[in-house]
């Protein structure tokens, strides 16, 4: 992310306390975040929604149900998020873009129109059958079923089930990447209903590049001013990526 340094007026490196996340994405963790800014910050590294450690395809899915779902609904979004860091093998991309978007299709089945469902399955078989690897044209066609989908499902369900619908789609798709690495699937914390009671901390600082004339914003999240749910959940997160690596 690059920003003017007019835009600004901020010292090298300040604290932002983020209490509910945001739809859209934001220049600086002072005008807010989302739930992928957050899960580019914790490793640290660039401010951006696209962060390189989520997979594109579930992290488009990710940007996306952010941004269907209410303020109040996305605080409990927020513990996914050491869950959507994933550190993707390229070996085993294409599998996981499959799997997340076949995943996503199935929960979301009773909400479609039969039509759409075949046709989507369809073309999901196709990739499967002759694609190896992941390329450009592919994720763009995987994008747009997820794009579609959850779309058919913001205008299919009430407003007052909506957020409870999608957090289970996306932790339905974050199960189908873990069933790939081979680790357990997460289950619903129902003692999270109204979402995390503290601020995640971000550390924020601006760099310069020499001779440029704008400012990048590098961040990670401050895991000792954050709440006990984020460190503990990121702890075991960060096992098991180890054990994965190992």
């Amino acid at each position: 992310m690059t920003i003017h340094p007019t835009a600004l007026s901020l010292r090298s490196s300040e604290p932002f306390e983020i209490r509910v996340l945001s739809r859209g994405r934001h220049p600086h963790p002072h005008k807010g975040a989302c739930l992928m800014e957050l899960v580019g910050a914790i490793p640290g590294g660039p401010w951006t929604d696209h962060p390189a450690c989520t997979p594109p395809v579930l992290a488009h899915l990710a940007r996306t149900v952010n941004d269907h779902t209410t303020p109040h609904g996305r605080t409990r979004l927020a513990r996914l998020i050491p869950y959507l860091i994933t550190d993707p093998d390229p070996a085993l991309q294409h599998r996981v873009d499959l799997e997340v978007t076949r995943t996503l299709l199935a929960a979301a089945e009773a909400t479609l129109h039969p039509e759409l469902v075949t046709t989507w399955a369809d073309r999901l078989q196709h990739l499967a059958v002759t694609r190896d690897h992941p390329t450009r044209r592919s994720r763009r066609q995987l994008v747009a079923i997820i794009t579609n989908t959850l779309r058919a499902v913001h205008d299919a369900t009430a407003h007052a089930g909506r957020d409870t619908i999608l957090r289970t789609l996306l932790s339905a798709a974050i199960n189908a990447q873990r069933a790939v690495e081979n680790h357990p699937p997460l289950t619903d914390d129902r003692s999270a209903e109204h979402g995390p009671e503290t601020a995640i901390v971000i550390l924020a600082r601006l760099t310069k590049p020499n001779g440029a004339d704008f400012y990048e914003v590098e961040a990670h999240v401050d895991l000792a001013g954050s709440p006990a749910w984020l460190r503990e959940s990121w702890h075991r997160r960060t096992n098991e990526l180890h054990r994965q690596g190992s």
